[in-house]
């Protein structure tokens, strides 16, 4: 399954670094081009001399991040690039600074906006003179546990992917826009419990054998604007654990996925998906089994367990609120693949 990519164009810029008298005489000479990506923007290094991570600064307002902070590399030669996500479209300047020596060598204006999993609602300042914003919205994929080896099955377990929303908003006569990223129920470290979200995805039930328990779904990715609930993209449902004497169901994805059905307990459903009097159902649905058993415990074969295994289903994209939307397209599953987070790109139309 494809998911549709917004292709937003970004302000393309080149620096020399190491070119004017208050940087000196000693300064390496270095050329940089800016282009966006799915991920932000990239600063890439076109040719010249190899620079220290260390000495490049990333100056947004008031803040002032490290370059270092958004790669692994110690030295950038010609061909490396870095990625900021920006999550405004504010300029913000590349910084050349030894320590001793601070000079603003670039100011770049991204025309795209980037926003990750946090745990928490994150806020984009819609720009001057701004009527219109494409929006893309990335639900998360449900948790996939790792497989209880003591069953000797090579039957692997899997998750549901997130929901898919692309859109067109007009903003013209609007203020503030809120972004919720849904997480993927291992965003946090506990597989079990379902990622955080505008809906919080649903717990896996139980506990597996081996120290391995089912998953949880992922929480919704989803926008606000003037605190009006306009778009949602539901996270996926969670991975179902076998354990020797039954099956521990997936949890449900953010906003309506429902909990994976065992033959033995029930699973937990996502959070209630209802705000503000609207009902949504765009979360997937976690795994579980429709086998019976008895008291004891059951002898159950790989072929008997694939043949009753309920796979977890996809989430949906779905605009709640039409009103200021002019277009928009969505997708069952576009969104992010199992054990990603979800991610939210916002760039202007005009």
């Amino acid at each position: 399954m494809v998911a549709v990519v917004v292709v937003v164009a970004a302000t393309v810029s080149v620096f020399v670094l190491g070119i004017g008298e208050d940087i000196g005489e000693s300064a390496p000479t270095a050329e940089f081009d800016s282009t966006p990506t799915e991920e932000g923007v990239a600063i890439v290094h076109t040719h010249g001399e190899t620079l220290e991570t260390s000495e490049l600064k990333v100056r947004a307002g008031d803040l002032t991040f490290a370059v270092d902070e958004f790669t692994d590399q110690d030295d950038l030669s010609a061909g490396d690039q870095f990625i900021i996500p920006p999550q405004n479209l504010e300029p913000f300047e590349i910084v050349w600074d030894t320590g001793e020596e601070s000079t603003v060598i670039n100011t770049v204006t991204p025309d795209l906006a980037v926003f990750q999993y946090t745990g928490e609602s994150q806020s984009f300042d819609i720009p001057n003179d701004v009527e219109t914003i494409e929006v893309e919205l990335l639900g998360p994929g449900g948790g996939v546990p790792d497989w209880w080896s003591g069953a000797g099955f090579d039957f692997s377990p899997d998750a549901g992917t997130g929901g898919y929303i692309n859109a067109t908003i007009d903003v013209s006569e609007r203020d503030s826009v809120t972004v919720y990223v849904g997480g993927t129920a291992a965003s946090d470290g506990d597989i079990e419990t379902g990622g955080w979200g505008f809906r919080d995805g649903g717990d896996g039930w139980g506990s597996g054998a081996g120290g391995t328990d089912p998953s949880g779904g992922g929480g919704a990715t989803a926008i606000e604007v003037d605190s009006e609930f306009v778009l949602i993209a539901g996270g996926g449902g969670g991975g179902a654990n076998l354990g020797p004497c039954d099956i521990h169901p997936g949890g449900g994805g953010g906003s309506g996925g429902s909990g994976g059905e065992p033959y033995r307990s029930i699973g937990h459903s996502a959070e209630d998906g209802e705000r503000d009097g609207v009902a949504v159902e765009v979360g997937g649905d976690g795994a579980g089994s429709t086998a019976t058993t008895g008291e004891s415990c059951p002898e159950i074969s790989e072929s008997d367990f694939q043949e009753s295994y309920q796979a977890p289903t996809d989430g949906l994209g779905e605009v709640i609120e039409g009103e200021i939307i002019v277009e928009s397209e969505s997708e069952r599953g576009g969104g992010a693949a199992a054990n990603e987070n979800g991610i939210v790109r916002i760039g202007v139309v005009d």
